[in-house]
């Protein structure tokens, strides 16, 4: 497991430093080591993502339609791209394909945290490690508090948002590695925080830049980028804890 027992409470956090360029050598390593296992999460997200998108605009946008003139003789074509229309039908299908996308990015999420976690338990890296969840439904209860955390601090400006991605970060990484609860983990990640500040800023601006490095390199960048990001943060959280971590040990060829 990420640590022995839950986070709740006063738990111990040893004062010691960490080495974030470990973290990311160990991180290459590891992707290095395991690519294919690593970017599958998010090539099936990617797509899914576009075909969800595909089905909402050929839902949301009316048809071409064709007028013809007989005293000219010839064809007018009307507009390809007309008014989105918003009719109950329409309305109803966008949710439902919100909450299917939603659920399809929780759930990649998840997976690739969760084979973080293997990794740097030193488990067996195969095809299912970046596929199979842990502790699912407590990652949705996490993240919905962490968004709605989120959403408050945008509301009242970008700096609460900050805060609360900084004191939160730790928060889906611990619900998913531990039998710890949505609110613990939050309490957790917070406590963290607040007692390793220097570490936890490193490990949130190396993340952060993975992420924002990713994005400008568009959808390639993030599948890369994305496992990458989540190795870090959880070799750093190890780091923090004083948890052991295990080498990179390549597939079986």
């Amino acid at each position: 497991m990420i640590a022995p027992s839950p986070l709740v409470g006063n738990f111990d956090i040893p004062d010691r430093e960490i080495d974030i360029a470990a973290a990311l050598r160990w991180s290459w390593g590891q992707f290095r080591a395991h690519p294919w296992s690593m970017i599958v999460p998010g090539l099936i997200s990617t797509v899914m993502a576009f075909v969800l998108t595909l089905i909402g605009q050929w839902v949301s946008v009316n048809r071409p339609r064709i007028y013809f003139s007989d005293l000219r003789h010839h064809v007018i074509f009307s507009r390809v791209f007309e008014d989105p229309k918003f009719d109950a039908k329409t309305i109803v299908i966008g949710l439902i394909l919100y909450f299917v996308s939603m659920n399809v990015t929780l759930y990649f999420q998840n997976c690739t945290v969760s084979g973080a976690i293997r990794a740097a338990r030193g488990e067996s890296i195969g095809p299912k490690a970046f596929l199979v969840p842990m502790h699912f439904r407590n990652t949705v209860r996490t993240v919905t508090i962490a968004c709605v955390g989120l959403i408050l601090g945008a509301i009242a400006f970008i700096i609460p948002a900050l805060i609360v991605l900084y004191f939160w970060q730790f928060s889906i990484l611990i619900a998913i590695g531990t039998e710890t609860g949505p609110i613990d983990s939050v309490k957790a990640s917070q406590r963290i925080t607040r007692t390793r500040v220097v570490a936890s800023l490193l490990t949130l601006l190396v993340c952060g830049g993975l992420i924002v490095v990713g994005f400008l390199v568009y959808f390639v960048g993030l599948i890369v980028a994305g496992p990458l990001a989540a190795l870090v943060q959880a070799h750093c959280f190890r780091q923090i804890m004083g948890l052991p971590i295990e080498q990179p040990v390549r597939d079986p060829a």
